[in-house]
This record gives C-alpha cells, structure tokens and sequence, in this order.
C-alpha cells in the first residue's frame, strides 16, 4: 500500500507561505503557553482584584497524526493542574496569594485580596506552574 501525503497550501500569521508535505515537514506543536490576566490593573492594599489563569495544563494535545482514511489521533494528551500557587511578586519577594486547581479546560478564576502592607509599584502576578505568563498589577498608595 502507498503512503499518501497531504498537501497544504496557504497563509497563516506566523508560519510561512507555500506548498509543503507533511512527510517532509511536519507540524510543530503550537500549544498556547498557560498565562494570567489580572482586573482591575491597579488596585491598593487592602482590595480585591480578579486572577484568571488559562493553559494551565500538563501536555499539549494540538499534534496529531491522521491516518490513510482522515482519522485524527492526538499524539500526547493533556491534563489540568493542580494546586497551582498564585503569586505577587514584588521584587523583593513573593506572596501567595492563592491556591487553586485547574478545571477540565485548564482555567481558574480566584477573587484574592492585595496583603496590607505591599509596597507601592508595578508588580507581576504569576503562578508556580513553569513558563506562566505573568499580568503587572499597579499597586498605589494606601489612602
């Protein structure tokens, strides 16, 4: 039986242009890299401010084989993490601010409170889970 190769043709941001095979050049995984987004922006010790965790999952389920007949089978799976520390970090150290658990789609959204006392500035907020994306948090003067 002869193999079949699939030939794509196209544009699309960030890859390049033209007629390739996959046999000759397969696909790279492009999973999305987990990362945090954190509202309001600016917030003073003592308030509450809203983190939102997305990608925070073992694996990268987006590489998949298709055989002779079309089928697509994904070439490793992914899972939700776990106990996922939330983290301010002011530069001179970090805070948890939380712990939390990944739902089955490898999100999380945790109301925390800025610690009394954090010093006034641009900080990051990020987790423990590796290559997480941070979001800046502007932390003002008390009142």
């Amino acid at each position: 039986m002869a193999a079949t190769a699939l030939v794509l043709a196209g544009s699309t941001a960030g890859c390049s242009t033209g007629y390739f095979t996959l046999e000759e050049n397969p696909p790279a995984a492009a999973c999305v890299a987990p990362h945090v987004s954190v509202e309001p922006a600016v917030a003073r010790p003592g308030d509450e401010v809203t983190v939102r965790g997305v990608a925070m999952v073992d694996g990268c389920a987006d590489a998949i084989s298709v055989d002779e007949h079309g089928n697509q089978t994904p070439n490793e799976t992914q899972s939700p993490i776990g106990s996922i520390d939330v983290i301010l970090r002011t530069g001179e150290f970090d805070i948890v601010l939380a712990t939390v658990d990944a739902d089955a789609n490898g999100e999380f959204e945790v109301t925390v409170v800025v610690p009394e006392g954090t010093p006034s500035g641009t900080m990051q907020v990020s987790t423990d889970v590796e290559h997480t994306e941070p979001d800046e948090l502007e932390i003002v003067p008390e009142s």
